[in-house]
């Protein structure tokens, strides 16, 4: 009879007590394959034979207890700790039985842990060292003490290694051990004693803790040691201060130099002091460099150490001196540095004291004009470009004489300068023009460039504080004074520019996305101010873009509407709700079916089709609530946030803050667009909507 046929038999003949007894009595006998063939049969009947196996590990045949323990290790048994484990504790026992038992003693984990502490203290190695192991795996709290002793007094280098991983790991009550740890000379251990106090107060910081490791971090040579320490105190907040202040007196350079990182991520102004010393006397430029860094932050705050540095003998903090006072902007030692400037003959001395003039800005205004001429091309653009960015007037004069120097770079810089001066600068143009100093090409690009940066500023005012464009009747008035024909080139450049990029304006939100938001605005701006020549190119611009529910091409289609080219909404209309519809019908195109509506609902809002807006808006929502939508997406409170516009423009105030309030619990925190849609502006008098924007839990942002 095949084997695997006879087994099955066997199993269906359920054998009685008696039985399984001969079994067990087999695992004793002379021939190995007699007692294999027993230990398939007791393995087969699994739970069944435990308490048999277990009332057979007195028997005094030593092969019949190590198969029963082999056995019982192989069912996880877990109900024979006890006598299991005074087989172990007997030292007279065989080897191989003692194996057996210890190897169920560590399977039955928790209920053997006693045993496994008795077993640090063995005579056998192997023993120690699985022993330690096992603890360590079942985090034992019990052990610590046990394992403190063994790592003190093993001789044995991987049970001592052991024995260290298991304190790092079993938790607060290695705590002591580890503490004392950090005073050894051995740099590995005080690392691993502080891995081990991190991974214990990871949620809260025990002061005893924070105390050792600040003495250490302070007193540390290794930069490995040093770094972990740095890191846990980091994590410490304010209470770390006094050990960063401690550190900034330390004899080692890398305790200097993290002392200063950790007191500049506090924002913390103790180290003000001691950092001052080191700018000016520490023998390391890395200090010096990082003490200069950290003053700096605390601005005008820091401008007496500046000053004090800028005594120094040493030609390296002097330098570094000037530099932050650059940086804060301080005006206190502006003659002494503008001397230096002009006077000093060392470059390195002249280079930082522009940099420190060009920072300042219009108070260094002679000396930036002084600048124009100096012998460095470098110097001399940085002037002209730092008389623009200042907007001196002063300076006007002297930048239309570089209209005429044959280097284009510097008649560029030049030119870019007199724009962001502005008005008075365009008036000089204009007089320099007329009487012919100033050619007609020149004129004309200066001109042409000034209204492109007066047109990016007033689309920049209308983005809220995060980037967001947000549209609201009447929202273009600022370039309806600028002057429709002035902006109007300028609109449809943008407007044409899929790429567009601002010039001078400094970007809010997202720097990637500010062209686009500008360009959106300006194709807004092109429908609102009804100008019939934008029809053309906007249709052109049209063409050019996807077809899509992006608001690029629907903000295309709001324009050319309110210019009178109707016919693009009812295809756009058309094209988006049989998209939708497919996208609907698949679970996994419900999003994209989303967009498609919403895209429609903006264009109606914009066009002032509103009935339809909010029907479409309200649409949205619904399959949101009903289907679900992805955490990044921002359409379900978009769709909120504009239903509470239209039910603000129809008059119902109740109805708009309800759903205003339902926008921003559901994520939109954009308060600085809030405050300036008009939209909403019937709606500024209501207690409600009050309590609503003063409420600042309402407009936290929402942690991943």
């Amino acid at each position: 009879m095949h084997i695997a046929t006879a087994l099955l038999v066997f199993l269906a003949q359920d054998p009685d007590d008696e039985q399984i007894k001969r079994w067990i009595r087999q695992l004793g006998a002379d021939y190995l394959e007699e007692r294999e063939e027993a230990k398939k049969k007791l393995s087969a009947l699994g739970k069944k034979a435990e308490d048999p196996l277990i009332a057979a590990l007195s028997n005094t045949d030593y092969r019949v207890r190590r198969a029963c323990l082999e056995l019982l290790v192989g069912m996880q048994s877990t109900k024979a700790v006890k006598p299991v484990a005074e087989i172990f504790r007997n030292a007279q026992e065989d080897r191989t039985v003692r194996q057996a038992a210890f190897d169920y003693l560590r399977g039955a984990k928790k209920e053997a842990e006693d045993v496994l502490i008795e077993a640090l203290s063995s005579d056998d190695r192997a023993f120690r060292l699985g022993a330690v192991q096992a603890l360590r795996d079942m985090k034992s709290e019990k052990c610590a003490e046990k394992v403190a002793e063994l790592y003190d007094r093993e001789q044995e280098k991987d049970i001592k290694d052991a024995a260290f991983d298991c304190l790092k790991n079993i938790g607060k009550p290695a705590q002591p051990y580890l503490l004392k740890l950090l005073g050894s000379n051995d740099a590995s251990v005080r690392n691993g004693a502080v891995e081990g106090l991190r991974n214990i107060n990871k949620d809260s910081k025990d002061p005893a803790v924070i105390e050792k490791i600040g003495e250490l971090f302070v007193a540390e040579s290794d930069t490995t040691v040093l770094n972990n320490a740095h890191a846990f105190l980091s994590d410490c907040g304010e209470k770390a201060t006094k050990y960063f202040v401690a550190g900034l007196r330390s004899v080692q350079e890398g305790v200097r130099l993290r002392s200063l990182e950790g007191l500049a991520k506090l924002k913390s102004d103790a180290g003000i002091p001691g950092a001052s010393e080191l700018l000016e006397r520490d023998v390391s430029d890395s200090v010096r460099e990082k003490a200069k860094d950290y003053l700096q932050e605390f601005g005008l705050r820091a401008e007496p150490a500046f000053i004090r540095a800028l005594e120094s003998e040493n030609p390296k903090v002097k330098l570094l001196a000037i530099e932050g006072l650059g940086v804060i902007k301080s005006s206190k030692p502006l003659s002494r540095i503008s001397k230096m400037f002009r006077e000093d003959k060392d470059p390195n001395v002249h280079r930082k004291a522009f940099a420190y003039l060009a920072n300042l800005g219009l108070p260094a205004e002679d000396d930036l004009i002084f600048a124009i001429d100096d012998a460095d091309p470098k110097i001399k653009l940085e002037a002209v470009a730092a008389l623009g960015a200042a907007r001196s007037e002063k300076a006007v004069s002297h930048l239309l004489a570089l209209l005429n120097d044959l280097k284009a770079e510097l008649k560029s810089a030049a030119i870019d300068a007199l724009v962001r001066i502005g008005p008075k600068a365009i008036e000089k143009v204009e007089e320099g023009r007329a009487a012919g100093k100033i050619s007609k090409r020149d004129a004309d690009r200066i001109v042409g460039l000034f209204y492109r940066v007066e047109v990016e500023r007033i689309l920049a005012d209308l983005l809220s504080d995060a980037g967001g464009v947000g549209f609201y009747e009447g929202m273009f008035g600022a370039v309806r004074t600028f002057g429709i024909a002035k902006a109007l080139p300028v609109l449809i450049s943008i407007a044409r520019d899929r790429q567009y990029q601002p010039k001078f304006i400094v970007a809010k939100g997202e720097a990637d996305r500010y062209g686009r938001s500008l360009r959106e605005l300006a194709i807004l701006a092109l429908g609102e101010l009804g100008e019939a020549s934008a029809v053309e190119p906007l249709e052109e611009a049209l063409r050019e873009t996807p077809v899509g529910p992006e608001d690029e091409y629907a903000n295309l289609i709001v324009a050319l509407y309110k210019l009178g080219a109707k016919k693009h909404l009812e295809k756009f209309a058309d094209t988006m709700e049989r998209e939708a519809a497919a996208h609907l019908a698949t679970e996994g195109g419900r999003e994209e079916g989303y967009k498609r509506i919403f895209a429609v609902a903006i264009v109606h809002s914009r066009v002032a089709l509103r009935e339809k807006a909010e029907k479409d808006y309200l649409r949205a929502v619904q399959l949101i609530e009903k289907h679900g939508i992805s955490p990044e997406s921002d359409l379900y409170y978009s769709a909120l946030y504009n239903i509470a516009c239209l039910r603000a423009l129809r008059g119902d105030k109740k109805g708009a803050v309800e759903f205003l309030r339902r926008a921003v619990v559901a994520g939109f925190k954009d308060r600085s667009w809030i405050r300036q849609d008009r939209d909403l502006e019937n709606l500024r008098g209501e207690d409600d909507f009050k309590r609503l924007i003063a409420d600042e839990e309402l407009f936290k942002e929402k942690k991943e």
